[in-house]
């Protein structure tokens, strides 16, 4: 089993916690291992046990409203309702962004500003390392299919 986690897993991981604005100790006590292990899990730098990144998926899944029927699906499957409780929860925003562009422009501008304040980005090289990897192990999955 290789060190390093599923890149998908990592990115998302990572983008559910910025987007749900909850700081790494908080999500480091939802699965019960230390903020530097969640770290290094969203950074790509080292794999988490499969249990304790089910409970901060979970975690998460319940934080975006977006329940799981069934919590011992495979990790895969997990992420992939992960995937859609993160698209869903964006869609909502934008919908309410879209509600206040038509109350008028104090409301627009409130939103919009409201909106970017809880936008965290990544930083660079960690973005640009997790692109690379995603690239890379989307090239292998393409070759071995073929």
């Amino acid at each position: 089993m290789s060190r390093k986690p599923d890149t998908r897993l990592a990115s998302l991981v990572g983008i559910a916690r910025r987007q749900l604005n909850i700081a790494t100790e908080a999500a480091a006590s939802a699965c019960g291992r230390s903020q530097e292990t969640v770290s290094a899990l969203e950074a790509g730098i080292h794999r988490m046990a499969d249990e304790p990144c089910r409970k901060l998926i979970l975690h998460y899944l319940d934080k975006l409203e977006h329940p799981v029927q069934q919590p011992m699906l495979p990790l895969d499957q997990l992420v992939e309702e992960l995937a859609r409780a993160i698209l869903l929860h964006r869609i909502k925003k934008a919908t309410e962004l879209l509600a206040a562009a038509e109350s008028g422009a104090q409301a627009v501008v409130l939103a919009v500003c409201l909106d970017g304040l809880h936008a965290v980005r990544i930083s660079d090289p960690v973005s640009r390392r997790m692109r690379y990897r995603l690239a890379v192990e989307e090239r292998k999955r393409t070759e071995e299919s073929a």
